[in-house]
């Protein structure tokens, strides 16, 4: 490796380490503890600690580690906007350098694991298996079941209380529609053969169709209607699924968590926290 490529790392390497640097400040200037901003934001303080560590192998993936350190940063009063960009340009380009090393280390390790398990189970014996699996099954329906209901939302006034999701409904369903205009991205330019031929209109030209994807970093409620009215998807959504819908726009969308939801829109994320109120949004898109 070259000197050039070993400084080029080095300072890469220096530039993503004050972004964990960066939130550690601004929580301990505000004299808070990582268990009490983990309570503000429903995440473990174990996510917040890898954050401020610069961790991120240890977190899901791109699309929640830019929602925590948005989350994490608008809490401390710093623009969450600007070090979720300052992730995104810094972290991506090095971890397409990451050492083969590393990765056949992880491979062994997780193979590692999962023999150990494996061996696990076979010496706990399959005697008591069936009666414990469907007592585990129907714990797990009622609870499920239970979840499906509620969830926890977090008031205008901050305080943290459990609603059902009919009461979610209702109250989105009362407020006023939010409606965003998407700016349409420019085509590419054409070739010099693609511009002499003629031209001829295709059925995908024709019928457009509008994608949605929705991701989410915190549970949240959903309901999503196209242009007909027709709902496309309603219930409760937790935390670390993803969402994707296509049909006629524009979508009517109403979210019992706003805050814990990213959402693109032909491509493009979409700026909705304007519209959000009280955490809550119902929001038009196309």
């Amino acid at each position: 490796m070259s000197n050039s490529d070993v400084d080029e790392t080095t300072q890469a390497d220096a530039a993503v380490s004050l972004l964990g640097a960066t939130l550690r400040r601004a929580r301990e200037n505000k004299g808070l503890t990582l268990e009490v901003v983990a309570a503000q934001l429903n995440l473990r303080a174990a996510t917040l600690q890898n954050l401020e560590d610069d961790r991120y192998d240890a977190l899901p993936g791109t699309t929640f580690i830019r929602g925590y350190i948005r989350s994490y940063a608008n809490v401390l009063g710093l623009d969450g906007n600007s070090l979720s960009k300052q992730y995104v340009q810094e972290e991506q380009p090095r971890e397409g350098v990451k050492p083969l090393q590393n990765i056949e280390r992880k491979s062994r390790a997780r193979f590692f694991l999962i023999s150990f398990v494996l061996l696990l189970v076979v010496i706990a014996g399959l005697a008591g298996y069936w009666w414990f699996e469907q007592k585990d099954n129907r714990q797990s329906q009622s609870d499920k079941q239970t979840l499906l209901n509620k969830v926890e939302v977090e008031g205008v006034d901050g305080t943290l209380h459990i609603q059902s999701l009919d009461e979610l409904n209702a109250q989105t369903a009362s407020m006023d529609i939010e409606e965003i205009q998407m700016t349409a991205l420019e085509p590419e330019p054409a070739t010099e053969a693609e511009a002499s031929a003629p031209v001829v209109e295709s059925a995908s030209t024709a019928e457009r169709v509008d994608e949605l994807e929705l991701s989410f970093i915190q549970d949240s409620w959903i309901r999503v209607t196209d242009a007909q009215g027709n709902e496309l998807a309603s219930g409760l959504k937790r935390a670390g699924e993803v969402l994707k819908l296509s049909g006629d726009g524009p979508f009517e969308i109403h979210l019992g968590y706003a805050k814990g939801v990213f959402i693109t829109f032909n491509g493009q994320q979409v700026d909705f926290d304007s519209k959000i109120r009280g955490n809550i949004a119902r929001i038009k898109l196309g």
